[in-house]
């Protein structure tokens, strides 16, 4: 954090993340980025969560003639199943901006792959949060560099060059990505 203020101008533009118990630990043996704007994300409400995975494919009719998306069921059912059910471990998932990010990208409801429709969320396989989650970390790279996504780059280039960046983030860090 020192050397960040001492090099960097005021004018530079700089997107520093972290996670919050990190920065704080920093902020508190250093200093703050001098003239910086901490904004902390805030988990999401599930109203807001469910009204942006409402978007997150096209339309169908339903068999009552009306407008719905792949969504519509699984949002049903987050917002109604008990606690202990897997609607419930997905509420906690989707409490995380990127989680829902993720969701959203990864579970479009793809007609040319079923695990890509968002009812597969509830698989037997999706029993608890950290299994969600690993999942959609696992399918996001495919379902964005996949065949349909109209990339420059395959899901396999991306992989190799996201891991090569970590990898050399590590390399050149503490030993802490942020």
């Amino acid at each position: 954090m020192r050397r960040l203020n001492a090099e960097l101008d005021q004018s530079t533009p700089l997107l520093l993340t972290s996670r919050t118990e990190e920065y704080a630990d920093v902020v508190d043996s250093t200093d703050a980025l001098t003239g910086s704007t901490v904004v902390e994300l805030l988990p999401v409400a599930l109203d807001t969560a469910c009204a942006y995975l409402a978007t997150a494919a096209p339309p169908l009719r339903t068999a009552e003639g009306e407008l719905a998306t792949v969504w519509a069921p699984v949002l049903d059912r987050l917002r109604c199943d008990p606690e202990g059910t897997p609607a419930a471990a997905l509420r906690s998932v989707l409490s995380s901006p990127l989680m829902v990010a993720m969701a959203r990208a990864v579970c479009d409801g793809s007609r040319d792959d079923p695990r890509r429709h968002p009812n597969h969320l509830f698989d037997e396989r999706f029993r608890t949060q950290g299994q969600i989650e690993q999942h959609l970390l696992d399918a996001y790279i495919p379902a964005v560099y996949g065949p349909a996504s109209g990339s420059g780059w395959t899901a396999g280039q991306a992989q190799k060059w996201l891991s090569r960046l970590a990898r050399h983030t590590w390399d050149e860090g503490d030993g802490v990505i942020a």
